[in-house]
């Protein structure tokens, strides 16, 4: 007994003094050697770290400073009257106690706790999110009712005319299909590739642990209906079709799942088929396509079709103009015939969705069943067998591993759960193993390509997936993303006089290279990106602004504005740097400036966005001139008086983004500063909360008459359709931003409403977020209690500090 007792000694996996990319990725390192063998075959930079062994316990905890403590909410207070929200005991995290110290549990600790709001909205399947019957129906040609108009923007469809490529055939694929061109890879290049893929699969595959998948699980939280927390929740082993007793037939249909890997077939891993972009089918016929290639049988099917064709579909592109032309569902259903590792992780996603909106444990056993299948048939597609030698299926599973890893990385973001924050650590590293493959598989397929100018769709939607993640990190996260370098010591002195004077320039190294080219998609500067692109309709012309990215939400000059920021603000953490030089910030400034000066819809009012019938952007413009935006550019409101509102969405998108740079620029420590209470942030807070035209008073007359399109409603506001819907995901970067800075019960009363109508559209990231505005909102309330004022006086700015998520999902 007590031989049993006795804890077991865990055999290290890694040398301790293996090189640095051995040790990142947890694999022998045959150290005796001065390039060892992994990093040999990868063609990486051998690194041994000389670690001293003591540290200075001064610069132990540098990063904090004492905060401020929080204190119960207190009951009689006005709450929003949403039946299922509790925010997690103020005191466990958010904001740093009085001594200085962190409390051991923080808000990233947290599980994805069930969150069910009001049933009467967003039932139905297959209802849209954007009121397109409010408008015309626009052809396949561009055309609306008939009349011809200049096509500027995205029409949703995928057709590419046949005499787009009659006079370029030789550049160009098959008029049918976006189909990869046969490539001239020689052994070297496709063993690199392979090696590169195999390495970024292991690394991610040491997730598979049963113990510590589980282990996400066992820290779900249920909420009951009287809004209680119920004391424990019963965690189903994977691998199992156990149900709780309660469940009924339906749901238990959603735990039959375990032969699904043993029902995947043998050829999706050595058919040397390539990938066919069937860009003239619609999504509808996508998804037969995927159900009946991969021999889907219920519940997989309900999954997939609930993912692919209802409002869920817009989570992972909320500007497409609807969801049968979903630009990125269509590329993803492709991507998907006969990948496991790729459906799969769609599968997982769908799950994570449902269980945010509804609580059913069957959602979140389902969920991790699917990860379980998606990282074991990773592992199997990835090791080593002779059909690999295919260049074609080479090329097409990398760009299906890429993609698969970014829907992991958002699937992260959604379940909105951090376990352990080495798991969070390891994923930063896993899409740095991402951007290292995205790197030298670009450089590849560029110098391979017979057809000169050609990007594949997939590999644009990775950039642009890439890029998404990459700067909100970059902007949003105190850590930085996958770019950051190591922090150096602390200096207020700059290595070089000229530096104060001139602006650092993104250094195009390796590591940097990527994020510059998958920002960047100029049709001077990089052709094939743009083609792809445009081929996929992700960009939208405008003759008033420089093109419009549909998936990132601004455009390309504000590319150009963010990658500056995003040099300067790496530039200050790898050097430490404790205030950025004014030159610096003035040059911001100018770039900012400049972003905000552009418009997409001609003559839009920036004050609130509304389109004016005399734009000749506006739908229902008769003049001369017309111009024809995407759908989801629009949506329509009327007043209290029944007239007609129609507002620019992408405007809103872009200028949420230019302003959320600004504040920025004047409230950050290492910029200029300013306090809380200072005139220009308190000007920027008043026109921000003036142009949300989707939080709507209870006091006005259309309350009564849009009660049964509310999906959320507080003590004086409430959000509902077609005003609010799944396009508020693309800016809820600033309503974090505006948490840290507010101080009145009003604008943390939208601010929260905001949040909460994101989870209930199943948005699960919200939930950390909403655990975070609680606690700030009750540390602004005992300041106030404390000086016995308004609160005006209290000029502090709080911070997600040492908070790893990012506004993304």
């Amino acid at each position: 007994m007590e031989a049993d007792s006795k804890p077991k000694i865990k055999k290290r996996k890694y040398s301790r003094r293996g090189c640095k990319e051995c040790k990142r990725r947890k694999i022998k390192c045959d150290e005796g050697n001065p390039s060892c063998y992994n990093c040999s075959r990868l063609n990486k930079i051998c690194v041994y770290e000389s670690k001293s062994q003591f540290k200075d316990a001064s610069t132990a905890n540098d990063s904090y400073s004492p905060g401020v403590s929080i204190v119960p909410r207190p009951e009689n207070e006005s709450t929003l009257h949403m039946q299922f929200y509790n925010p997690n005991d103020a005191t466990k995290n958010g904001i740093k106690q009085e001594d200085g110290s962190v409390p051991k549990e923080n808000a990233l600790s947290q599980k994805p706790a069930p969150v069910m709001l009001r049933d009467n909205s967003l039932d139905s399947a297959n209802h849209s999110s954007y009121n397109h019957s409010s408008y015309p129906t626009m052809s396949l040609n561009g055309s609306v009712d008939g009349e011809q108009r200049p096509k500027l923007g995205s029409t949703g469809s995928f057709i590419i005319a046949a005499s787009t490529h009659t006079s370029t055939s030789s550049q160009s694929p098959h008029p049918g299909l976006d189909a990869m061109n046969p490539m001239d890879l020689n052994s070297v290049d496709m063993r690199n590739l392979f090696n590169e893929a195999s390495g970024l699969v292991h690394d991610i595959n040491h997730l598979l642990d049963p113990g510590m998948v589980e282990g996400w699980s066992g820290n779900i939280t249920p909420i009951s209906s009287a809004g209680h927390l119920l004391n424990e929740t019963t965690v189903y082993p994977l691998g199992t079709n156990n149900s709780p007793a309660s469940l009924n037939s339906e749901e238990k249909l959603h735990f039959h799942i375990d032969e699904f890997s043993s029902r995947i077939h043998a050829d999706s891993y050595v058919s040397p088929s390539g990938i066919a972009e069937c860009i003239v089918l619609s999504n509808t016929e996508l998804i037969q396509q995927c159900i009946t290639e991969n021999s889907l049988e219920q519940p997989h099917v309900k999954y997939l079709m609930t993912l692919t064709n209802t409002d869920l579909s817009y989570h992972l592109y909320p500007f497409a103009s609807s969801i049968d032309s979903n630009e990125v569902m269509k590329l993803l259903l492709i991507y998907s015939a006969k990948c496991p590792y790729l459906l799969t992780s769609l599968l997982a996603i769908s799950a994570t969705f449902q269980f945010n909106q509804t609580g059913k444990q069957a959602h979140d056993n389902a969920r991790q069943k699917y990860i379980t299948v998606c990282f074991k048939s990773l592992n199997d597609a990835f090791t080593e067998h002779s059909g690999f030698e295919n260049a074609e299926m080479l090329t097409s599973n990398i760009e299906k591993l890429l993609l698969t890893v970014l829907i992991l990385t958002s699937y992260f973001t959604a379940t909105n759960f951090i376990s352990d924050e080495n798991i969070l650590t390891s994923w930063k590293a896993h899409l740095r193993g991402a951007r290292d493959l995205l790197l030298h598989y670009g450089k590849v397929t560029r110098s391979s390509y017979k057809s000169e100018h050609f990007m594949s769709g997939g590999l644009a939607l990775a950039k642009c997936w890439f890029f998404a993640i990459e700067s909100a990190a970059s902007i949003h996260s105190s850590f930085g993303g996958s770019l950051t370098k190591s922090k150096g010591a602390t200096t207020t002195d700059l290595d070089k006089d000229n530096e104060i004077f001139n602006p650092p320039h993104m250094s195009l190294d390796n590591e940097s290279l990527i994020y510059w080219e998958s920002g960047v998609c100029d049709m001077e500067v990089n052709p094939e990106y743009h083609a792809a692109l445009q081929r996929v309709h992700m960009l939208c012309s405008s003759p008033s602004s420089s093109e419009f990215n549909l998936y990132w939400g601004f455009t390309s000059r504000a590319v150009k504005t963010i990658l500056s920021f995003s040099t300067i603000m790496d530039k200050v953490r790898s050097n430490g740097y404790s205030r950025v030089p004014l030159r610096w910030i003035a040059h911001l400034f100018k770039l900012t400036d400049e972003c905000a000066q552009e418009i997409i819809v001609p003559n839009v009012i920036l004050r609130n966005f509304e389109v004016p019938l005399s734009s000749c952007g506006h739908p229902d413009y008769t003049g001369a001139g017309a111009i024809s935006f995407p759908l989801s550019c629009f949506v329509e409101d009327r007043t209290e008086s029944g007239e007609k509102i129609v507002y620019s969405w992408f405007d809103l998108s872009h200028q949420i983004h230019v302003d959320n740079l600004f504040m920025k620029l004047m409230v950050q420590e290492a910029f200029l500063n300013l306090p809380r209470n200072h005139y220009h942030v308190q000007e920027m807070i008043k026109k921000l909360f003036g142009c949300f035209f989707f939080i709507k008073k209870k006091s006005s007359a259309n309350y009564a008459e849009e009660k049964d399109k509310i999906i959320v409603e507080s003590d004086n506001y409430y959000l509902s359709h077609p005003t609010f819907d799944n396009r508020c995901i693309m800016i809820q970067s600033i309503f974090r931003t505006l948490s840290t800075l507010v101080v009145s019960d009003d604008e943390f009363e939208k601010i929260e409403l905001f949040f909460m109508g994101l989870v209930k559209l199943g948005n699960g990231s919200s939930l950390s977020t909403l655990d975070m505005v609680a606690r700030f909102k009750e540390s602004r309330r005992r300041k106030k209690s404390e000086t016995d004022n308004d609160g005006e006086n209290d000029d502090e700015i709080y911070d997600y500090e040492d908070s790893c998520d990012i506004p993304f999902a």
